[in-house]
């Protein structure tokens, strides 16, 4: 893997990243629940620190015991420009095709415990928007827009993906690190469309050479998901238009699906002609 050296086996690191991953999960649990969540600044602190404890510190401490080179296993390089560009643009192009499948994940016969668990998932969310005003906007932006992405990134991509690597080969590690990230959300209405955009961050990552990448692109999603939201609670129609757009035309879907599989194509071009002059 890129010649890191690690310090332990494949089985010991996958190993110790779930021990070290689980006990900062329990931890984070005990916090939060200490904490509350009953409150916009409690919702608010407890979001913080699950992005902290739950995320970043199990990718860091596990990054730092199993490599003496922790920054190039997280992948935290500069991203080749062309590549990460191009999966940017793909998300992007892709949104209708993703916006229908999350319609029709959800439509899907589902025990109503999942969809409790959705809608609760759902009040959180409003919770730590506190409001319809501007502040609680930039607010909501910058825990679920900016921080959540860069934390997930690291414990799913940078360290999960990567350590599955020499287990299950570069695609295989894509595919197994969307699923796992998909069901940490515990939220299975969304499971699929969940996944697929995992496997997207997954290529971004692996193709543009950097983790920075699929933050970029994770950090575009939710921040569209959370203006969507603000927008309807804030009553505008522009809400549901966002979450909905291109979903109800098949051939704008069909040629989403064509464009962005193209710029993905490009994104993986480029890093082979790369890899090959290197």
């Amino acid at each position: 893997m890129e010649n890191i050296r690690f310090n332990v086996g494949r089985g010991q690191r996958l190993l110790l990243f779930v021990c070290v991953a689980t006990l900062c999960l329990l931890v984070t649990a005990v916090l939060v629940y200490i904490i509350g969540t009953d409150t916009t600044p409690k919702a608010r602190i407890g979001a913080v620190l699950q992005d902290v404890i739950a995320f970043a510190v199990p990718a860091v401490a596990v990054a730092v015991m199993v490599t003496r080179r922790p920054a190039d296993l997280l992948m935290i390089h500069k991203p080749e420009p062309v590549a990460a560009m191009a999966m940017v643009m793909a998300l992007l192009v892709a949104m209708p095709a993703l916006n229908l499948l999350v319609e029709w994940n959800a439509s899907l016969p589902q025990p109503e415990s999942f969809r409790a668990d959705a809608e609760a998932q759902h009040a959180m969310i409003e919770m730590l928007f506190g409001g319809t005003g501007i502040g609680s906007l930039v607010a909501a932006l910058l825990i679920i827009g900016v921080m959540a992405p860069l934390t997930e990134e690291m414990l799913f991509r940078g360290c999960l993906q990567r350590l599955l690597q020499s287990i299950a080969g570069r695609s295989g590690a894509v595919w197994i690190a969307a699923a796992v990230f998909s069901f940490m959300h515990f939220d299975l209405t969304g499971f699929v469309p969940r996944m697929v955009l995992g496997v997207i961050f997954g290529y971004a990552m692996l193709w543009s050479g950097s983790l920075w990448t699929a933050v970029a692109c994770h950090s575009i999603n939710n921040c569209l998901a959370v203006t969507a939201m603000w927008l309807e609670m804030w009553g505008s129609a522009a809400g549901t238009e966002l979450q909905t757009f291109g979903s109800t035309s098949l051939g704008l879907v069909a040629l989403s699906v064509v464009v962005a599989s193209g710029l993905a194509f490009v994104a993986y071009r480029h890093r082979r002609l790369i890899a090959d002059r290197q």
